[in-house]
């Protein structure tokens, strides 16, 4: 699995961008925000560790862009979201039009996965569930929607539980078992 692969590089001290320019080749990836879209009304974390809750008392959908990072969903105790993240780069969660948004990003050539936990407002089911994960993976847990949505660039998805009326799953160079 990915992860494990960039564990193993890291617990080995490889730094990726100096191991290609060593090599005589320019790095042309990074993890990066390119894709994410930080809503400037919000706040955005930065950087290092980060344990938040969004009040999501009126959140019907879930729309989660993240670049670099490891989900794992779990369910809250109440009806807010918490978010628990450690080596983010930038992070922002919040309830708008009726949708929970949670967005994330790491910078740079750090193959270190960000990890985030979300918990979510217990026994909801959501309407829709929009997942977009570059380069990262994704643990639903027991999270029950009408309508998922799944995109992972070079990342992986698992469910091993599954609770949604319709499902759509697509994959770059990534990994989706159910």
């Amino acid at each position: 699995d990915v992860k494990d692969i960039l564990q193993e590089l890291d617990d080995m001290g490889v730094d990726l961008e100096e191991w290609f320019y060593d090599l005589g080749i320019e790095p042309q990836f990074s993890i990066n925000e390119d894709n994410i879209h930080f809503n400037n009304a919000y706040r955005i974390y930065e950087g290092g560790s980060q344990n938040f809750t969004v009040e999501g008392t009126d959140a019907v959908r879930i729309n989660i862009s993240l670049t670099g990072s490891e989900i794992t969903f779990k369910e809250s105790s109440d009806g807010d979201f918490h978010i628990q993240a450690t080596g983010i780069g930038r992070l922002q969660a919040y309830v708008e039009d009726h949708t929970f948004y949670l967005k994330g990003s790491k910078t740079g050539l750090n193959i270190t996965l960000s990890d985030i936990v979300l918990e979510i407002p217990e026994g909801v089911s959501f309407e829709n569930l929009t997942l977009d994960v570059g380069a990262g993976s994704v643990d639903l847990g027991g999270l029950r929607v009408v309508k998922l949505k799944e995109d992972v660039g070079a990342g992986a998805f698992t469910a091993s539980y599954l609770d949604a009326d319709e499902a759509r799953f697509s994959a770059g160079a990534g990994e989706i078992a159910v």
